[in-house]
């Protein structure tokens, strides 16, 4: 077996034996993928640069995920599903574990979600949804602890990380969720998000 095969199973068991934190649920709920594939070079996942015409982070990066649906079977289908219409993805990933649970400053839940697929595929985006689909080395995340920066919001100050890669810059929720999988997978103790982020910022002080 290959060493990006070798690498991938033990994240998996880690991931397996992770338990994720979860904020209490609200009554708007959404799910995003971190999607990785395997290439000779180690495993890549998957980033979206959000459309430029969107009302809400426009042009920035993102996982790929949305809003829950109906007919959605499960949080993770919602990721999945989400992942299919904005990426193209036509191939089903193997699936690896869950992350920690935030809230968006919208008062939206996210959870998140970690898959596998054991090649890297092709893909088209969305125009309506996605400006633009990139990957990024696994081993980018692991060389280095990503830069914090402080943020202040309602009187609280609100510790955000930022990783950049090839001209992207990589922050906000989706760095947060990249630090919680870097976490887990390699035992790191990098600043997590969790604990900031616990209250609902919709809700009322």
């Amino acid at each position: 077996m290959d060493r990006a095969g070798v690498i991938s199973e033990q994240w998996q068991e880690r991931l397996q034996r992770y338990s994720p934190r979860l904020v209490p649920q609200a009554p708007r709920r959404a799910s995003v993928m971190v999607l990785l594939a395997e290439t000779e070079q180690g495993p890549e996942l998957l980033l979206t640069q959000r459309s430029l015409h969107l009302e809400t982070h426009p042009g920035e990066v993102s996982l790929p995920g949305g809003s829950v649906e109906l007919a959605d079977a499960s949080l993770y289908h919602t990721a999945l599903r989400e992942t299919q219409e904005e990426a193209g993805l036509r191939q089903e990933p193997r699936y690896l574990g869950q992350l920690d649970s935030l809230y968006a400053r919208s008062g939206i839940e996210v959870s998140a979600f970690v898959s596998l697929l054991p090649e890297r595929p092709e893909l088209e985006a969305c125009p309506e949804e996605v400006a633009a689909l990139f990957w990024m080395p696994v081993a980018e995340l692991l060389e280095k602890p990503p830069e914090y920066k402080w943020f202040e919001r309602n009187g609280r100050q609100w510790r955000v990380p930022f990783f950049y890669y090839q001209g992207w810059t990589i922050w906000g929720m989706t760095g947060m969720i990249l630090v919680n999988f870097v976490n887990v997978i390699q035992h790191s103790q990098w600043p997590g998000f969790h604990e900031e982020w616990t209250a609902n910022p919709m809700d009322g002080d």
